[in-house]
């Protein structure tokens, strides 16, 4: 049986199996799909990882995808393991709903689509256009339902808070995108793009009026200012305008009135939670929720009280007013480490913490790589990890299905990208 090719899409093409070009070609499109459509096409989210999933069942190359696995994604992929079975063995011991485990079952399905895209993601240049479309159509979509349509905080198929993030999503990987554009040979045409990509997806989360993924820049940009803080000390004048374009970025959103609104009204209700006792807010439901959550970890710290325990808990907690009526219409506590602390305790935090160190570790690795795909590659995962953890401080995003396979496939298909690139570099060296 043939080894699958390993030749990243941009780079000089090796000789391959035509069923291995196919499975290249096929695979290509459905994760450029899924990184362009993310906040504009229904399903694509699931979809595209599908459509990965039964292309490696049937590309009879099973035995050659588990081949020669390095430790980094050995990493990966016990991170996901152990995250499944943890939040298995707690659905379990609580007597949780027997559809809590499809969730769940998103993290080891991912383990064949990772190895998968090992082998036959597409290059750097076919992510990192795709992100910078995706951006593009985004602030393109939210402009046209603002000024044309009058729609205030834009959403697509979904509602405003997953808009956001998919459209942070774009920014994100177009801004770490930067350094590889750089070393291109059309770098002005690449810069272009992946400005226009972030630009574009930067006023779409504007215009989501989503505050939690405005606050996931100024850390993502700290994070980048670190990584970079070498090459900007070598270069004074290179760090100067650095500084100087992210304060000027930073005071043109700071200063839009959706921004000032926005902060505003979430002044008022933290005032009106704490002076009146007002749950029924945006902020207020969130503060009440997480006081909740707060009580169900301490009642039970080590493995929580599960999603009926916390039901039951609730009600009781509405009942004698120790919180609003108002939160209690939600199926999550709005902060993912609150949510796996109430109804996982210590046990289920833990899972998902040791995810989050894992996935920033092996992408923040490669981010210093000699080779620009690899770095840029590897800034994008660290970059977007930083980004959920931002996002999942006042969302559980991990509690639907479209919030689960935004987070987890986007890194599995960066991380895909990130070896085939590994892979081939290492060929073209022997």
């Amino acid at each position: 049986m043939n080894r699958p090719a390993t030749v990243a899409c941009d780079d000089k093409h090796a000789p391959a199996p035509l069923w291995d070009r196919f499975l290249i070609l096929a695979c290509g499109v459905a994760i450029t799909a899924y990184f362009a459509a993310l906040t504009l096409v229904p399903n694509i989210y699931a979809y595209a990882p599908a459509a990965v999933l039964l292309l490696a069942l049937a590309s009879f190359r099973w035995k050659q995808l588990v081949r020669n696995v390095d430790r980094p994604t050995r990493w990966f992929i016990a991170a996901m393991v152990a995250h499944f079975a943890i939040q298995a063995l707690l659905v379990t011991g609580h007597g949780d709903n027997v559809s809590d485990y499809d969730l769940i079952s998103r993290f080891l399905l991912a383990i064949p689509v990772l190895l998968f895209v090992s082998h036959y993601a597409p290059g750097p240049g076919w992510i990192f256009s795709a992100a910078a479309v995706g951006g593009i159509g985004a602030g393109g979509y939210a402009l046209y339902a603002e000024l044309a349509l009058s729609i205030h905080r834009t959403e697509a198929f979904d509602n405003p808070i997953h808009f956001g993030v998919g459209a942070m999503t774009s920014v994100l990987i177009s801004l770490a995108a930067l350094p590889w554009a750089w070393e291109q040979r059309w770098r002005w045409f690449w810069i272009a793009l992946l400005l226009g990509g972030a630009a574009g997806g930067l006023a779409a989360s504007l215009l989501s009026e989503t505050r939690s993924v405005w606050l996931a820049l100024p850390f993502a940009s700290l994070v980048s200012l670190w990584w970079g803080r070498h090459g900007l000390l070598a270069r004074p004048k290179r760090m100067l305008a650095v500084v100087v374009l992210v304060a000027i970025a930073g005071l043109a959103v700071t200063s839009s009135q959706i921004v000032k609104t926005r902060y505003d009204q979430a002044v008022q209700e933290v005032v009106g939670y704490f002076e009146k006792g007002h749950g029924h807010t945006s902020v207020g439901a969130r503060l009440d929720m997480w006081k909740g959550g707060w009580i169900a970890f301490s009642t039970h710290p080590l493995t929580g009280i599960g999603a009926k325990g916390y039901d039951r808990l609730e009600t009781k907690l509405v009942d004698t007013g120790v919180i609003d009526p108002y939160p209690a219409t939600f199926r999550h506590l709005h902060n993912q480490f609150v949510d796996y602390a109430a109804k996982g305790g210590l046990l289920g935090l833990a899972s998902y913490v040791f995810l989050l160190v894992v996935f920033f570790r092996v992408f923040y690795r490669f981010s210093k790589s000699e080779d620009p795909g690899l770095r840029s590659l590897g800034l994008a995962g660290a970059l977007l990890l930083v980004g959920h953890i931002v996002f999942n401080q006042t969302q559980s995003l991990l509690e639907r299905n479209i919030g689960v396979m935004m987070f987890l496939f986007a890194f599995v298909f960066l991380w895909g990208a990130l070896q085939r690139r590994r892979r081939s570099l290492e060929e073209q060296r022997q």
